[in-house]
């Protein structure tokens, strides 16, 4: 008898898993950055997650679309060089809303209106 409560408890919480892994399936999207207006939004999403006022998106965001760099602060006048490294999310459309997802934390931060088209692979 023993064995058999485990054995529920544990198929009770895959099949809970699967569920919600199910319900907030993310889909890759991408964002205009060609629009101003767009990348002052996301400019304006992303700001309190790094933590800084004023941010910069990196070379990368131009090129791909779907993932968005943003670049670590400029050097200092002492500084003459820096190990940090640019912030990396992927945009995602989860649950109807335009996300945009941290590669190291995996934290979501819903992009207010910022228009999000699904990729096709």
């Amino acid at each position: 008898m023993r064995r058999l409560v485990p054995a529920g408890l544990l198929c009770a919480l895959g099949l809970v898993g699967c569920q919600t892994m199910a319900a907030g399936k993310a889909v890759p999207a991408s964002v205009d950055l060609s629009d101003p207006q767009t990348v002052s939004r996301l400019k304006s999403a992303l700001a309190p997650v790094i933590g800084r006022a004023h941010i910069e998106f990196g070379p990368s965001a131009a090129s791909q679309p779907t993932m968005l760099s943003v670049l670590p602060p400029p050097l200092g006048p002492l500084e003459t060089h820096s190990t940090a490294l640019p912030a990396i999310f992927d945009v995602v459309i989860k649950d109807g809303k335009c996300l945009a997802v941290r590669h190291d934390t995996g934290a979501e931060t819903e992009l207010k209106d910022v228009t999000c088209r699904p990729v096709q692979h």
